[in-house]
């Protein structure tokens, strides 16, 4: 879940919050 988490701070930078990412992270892009 936490790599998933940085992953996307990363690669996508969240607009609302890290929280928001986290909260939903997309399936098909870790994956």
């Amino acid at each position: 879940s936490l790599d998933a988490c940085r992953y996307q701070l990363e690669n996508e930078r969240p607009i609302q919050g890290q929280q928001l990412v986290c909260a939903t992270p997309p399936s098909d892009e870790i994956r």
